[in-house]
């Protein structure tokens, strides 16, 4: 999982298209740019397959999206591209980039070895409660985030999380083609989504976000209880069982489970939107207090991590952001964990408050003054406060030792033309494309200090400002 490079005739991002859409896109073949694999996904749009870019063996999954489906409109996907460009959270699938033939559209993104979620549910039948708190947290995380960003999923199903790998319980939330932008003036009226997952105002045509909500209120009853709550042969009697809201709270199975397990079900699935509890609520509501007693533990080696990142230049700095995609998901695994635990507010983000809070009670030796200085340099977009991504490439500037490969992949990143230098432009350019989160003082700053040093970049001088983390 990671960046992938190609030859300059081959290589299209969408994010200069979304950025300007009147530009058109390249006709390319994408099989000139991956190695494809196995198929391991189809539908009505097209089909997933796994690929390996054709410069080194860096594994991605590609949604091909062909133009002759029936419901294919060109709009919608740049729309579903740009939406997952936009979101960065660990429960969410990171998207890479997008290339277009005269008969698909190819979409890469992470490659999750897991499976999906339904598929581990009907191996299972049934979870206890705490196996299900660690699944239904991360769901809920995910809802949480884009409902903060104002973004509506419209399609929360088992089926669409997957998990990292066959052996972990890392889930990621997948399929953003009925995703849509809202605000709190605007109601949907599309039915959309999957039937037995469906909120019942969906059914009746005049619905907002919260219908997300009760797809995860389906979710977590099938898992605590064994079966589907408005499961029935006949879709008819499916969807009026849905739009009465009514399910089976009288036999044994339901009777296992917790009060507070249930009561949380219950306002999952209530049938009035306005009642039904929010995914920023549910994260705090009592039944996950399992969760309350893990106090995120912050060794040593993370402010040295931090302290050798803020050392790091504008420059080298916004590589570790690109790079972080070369990194695979086993050696992210243990800062994923730390990330969500200080992530107090479930809001997808630290806010450095909550950060200085954690390194200040640790046993850790560090100043106030200093922690502040710190968490000033890593929060690059000054908003204060932490994206997943600043925090996992501040994290890992000491720790992961970077190949030359995965530098030659950022390096061919800027250098799309293959001139065998980069350019202040080259750099403006991708930091644009790429959708880097960069202020726009600091972006300027950037460019300016690459214009005064040095006209062009070649390799062996990229190499070294890397290694170096200096701009001279």
């Amino acid at each position: 999982m990671g960046i992938v490079v190609s030859k300059p005739q081959h290589r299209v991002s969408l994010g200069s298209i979304l950025d300007n859409s009147c530009e058109t896109i390249q006709e390319i073949s994408v099989r000139t740019v991956y190695r494809f694999g196995k198929i391991i996904g189809a539908g009505h749009f097209g089909v997933v397959r796994e690929a390996f870019s054709s410069d080194s063996s860096l594994k991605v999954a590609i949604k091909s999206i062909s133009k002759g489906a029936s419901d294919y409109s060109r709009a919608k996907v740049l729309r579903e591209v740009k939406m997952l460009k936009s979101v960065d959270h660990p429960n969410i699938i990171r998207f890479y980039e997008a290339y277009e033939d005269e008969k698909s559209i190819h979409v890469a993104t992470e490659y999750c070895e897991g499976g999906h979620l339904w598929g581990r549910m009907l191996k299972k039948v049934k979870y206890t409660e705490t196996e299900a708190q660690v699944l239904i947290n991360q769901i809920l995380m995910a809802v949480n985030y884009l409902h903060l960003h104002k973004i509506v999923h419209r399609d929360i199903k088992p089926e669409n999380f997957l998990f990292i790998s066959p052996d972990h319980d890392e889930l990621k939330l997948i399929d953003f083609g009925f995703a849509k932008k809202y605000n709190k003036f605007l109601s949907m009226h599309k039915q959309l989504g999957t039937s037995y997952y469906i909120a019942p105002e969906v059914l009746k045509g005049n619905y907002n976000q919260k219908c997300d909500e009760w797809g995860i209120g389906v979710i977590m009853y099938t898992m605590l209880y064994g079966e589907m709550p408005f499961y029935c042969q006949d879709l008819f009697f499916t969807f009026d069982k849905i739009k009465r809201g009514s399910f089976n709270t009288t036999s044994d199975s339901w009777n296992q489970i917790s009060s507070t397990g249930k009561d949380l079900i219950k306002k999952l699935l209530s049938v009035n939107p306005s009642k039904r509890i929010s995914a920023k609520k549910a994260l705090n509501h009592e039944w996950f207090h399992i969760f309350a007693d893990n106090n995120p533990l912050i060794d040593s080696s993370l402010i040295v991590s931090f302290q050798e990142y803020c050392k790091s230049s504008l420059f080298c700095k916004e590589l570790l952001n690109l790079m972080i995609k070369n990194i695979t998901f086993d050696e992210l695994r243990e800062l994923n964990k730390l990330f969500i635990k200080l992530d107090e507010e479930n809001k997808g983000m630290i806010s450095t408050k909550q950060l200085q809070k954690h390194l200040q009670s640790s046993s850790i030796s560090i100043s106030e003054k200093k922690i502040k200085e710190l968490l000033k340099e890593i929060d690059t977009d000054k908003d204060g406060n932490i994206n997943y991504t600043e925090f996992l490439a501040a994290a890992v500037c000491s720790k992961h030792h970077f190949s030359q490969e995965e530098i030659w992949a950022i390096f061919d990143l800027f250098d799309i033309e293959r001139k065998g230098f980069i350019t202040a432009n080259d750099i403006r350019r991708t930091i644009k494309r790429e959708g880097c989160a960069l202020d726009k003082d600091v972006e300027s700053k950037l460019i300016k200090t690459i214009e005064k040093k040095e006209a062009k970049i070649d390799y062996k001088r990229f190499l070294e400002i890397f290694m170096n983390g200096i701009q001279k």
